[in-house]
């Protein structure tokens, strides 16, 4: 940080946050201005962290923050059809990789998946840190991975590499050591800044339709959020999960249960995964159609959402048969090696 002479005063903004008024597009230039100059003060920083996440809550708000931090971050702008699916982490279950399953599954039909991704959370091994472990080379530059998406169907953004915002608050939030709004924007932020469709996993229930309204105004056209009555920030094989989705302009709110798609319920140590090796075997075993039970399951059931979010099918059950085919037909698996040979 600069010289106090120097230090933007961040006051003005808690006061209005204290209020009861939330912050809007130009307070979030003038916040975002002062940290990317690094012209703040640490602890009124913290304090401001504090204050947007409990007092400005609204759909409208969360989009000017997520605009502001997109400003600071390597993006680009892509209007074609495009597929993420990721969730905010956090949740405390320890499961298998289950969204970077999906991709591969997905991008193997035909679908241009996007993903966006960090380290892991709470988990042993998040999704980047897998695909370091099957030889997937974390790419920081942008070019190059639209050039693999054009290619391939499929590229993976380290969300570290492109969001040098969220960077700047890291130590602070570290520092605070409670929840703030920082803990479910992620999912928000992909590098394309026209992104379409999107399944974003939720760990906090009572934001699911405010992140199902910030989606829309950020411009996707077919969305889910999903929060498993379990915690868990994916469509869940252990619960019901509450799902909000945005098509047509408009936000439907559903609940949905495995048995629904003929799956049986299972245990959380059932999908559980570990280290980043055990994870990539468990992704291969996945892809390359070996592996059966609760693990692989879960990854169907996700799949067929995403396969319907992507707008390929017109009801995730029409999805299942699909998805089981590529697994079992060796399609996803020819996929996969083909994917990773270019990282060779």
């Amino acid at each position: 940080m600069q010289d106090s002479n120097h230090i933007q005063n961040l006051a003005p903004f808690m006061t209005k946050l204290q209020k009861g008024f939330a912050l809007d597009g130009a307070d979030y230039e003038q916040i975002f201005s002062a940290l990317m100059s690094k012209e703040y003060d640490i602890i009124q920083l913290a304090g401001l962290l504090v204050l947007i996440s409990e007092k400005s809550l609204y759909a409208d708000s969360l989009c000017a923050l997520v605009q502001n931090i997109l400003r600071y971050s390597n993006t680009f702008n892509d209007a074609q059809a495009m597929f993420d699916i990721v969730g905010t982490g956090a949740d405390g279950l320890k499961t298998i990789n289950i969204s970077t399953t999906v991709s591969f599954i997905l991008a193997s039909l035909g679908v241009k998946v996007a993903k966006h991704g960090n380290g892991a959370i709470s988990s042993q091994s998040g999704s980047s840190n897998t695909l370091q472990a099957i030889g997937i080379k974390l790419d920081s530059d942008i070019n190059a991975l639209r050039d693999l998406l054009a290619k391939k169907g499929l590229a993976f953004f380290h969300a570290p590499f492109f969001h040098k915002a969220v960077g700047e608050v890291a130590p602070v939030r570290k520092r605070l050591k409670i929840g703030t709004v920082f803990n479910v924007l992620g999912p928000l932020l992909n590098p394309n800044t026209a992104l379409t469709h999107q399944i974003m996993g939720n760990y906090l229930e009572e934001v699911n339709f405010l992140l199902a309204q910030t989606l829309m105004k950020l411009g996707r056209t077919h969305a889910l959020v999903v929060h498993g009555m379990d915690g868990m920030d994916e469509i869940s094989l252990c619960d019901e999960t509450l799902i909000h989705e945005l098509k047509d302009g408009h936000i439907y709110e559903y609940r949905i249960t495995p048995e629904q798609f003929g799956f049986k319920r299972a245990f959380h140590t059932d999908i559980q995964g570990g280290d980043s090796a055990q994870n990539a075997k468990i992704l291969q075993d996945t892809l390359n159609g070996e592996l059966k039970g609760a693990k692989r399951d879960i990854v169907v059931l996700n799949a067929m959402f995403a396969l319907y979010t992507a707008d390929k099918v017109k009801s995730p059950s029409d999805a299942k048969f699909i998805i089981e085919y590529a697994l079992d037909s060796g399609r996803a698996w020819e996929f996969y090696q083909n994917y990773i040979s270019e990282f060779k």
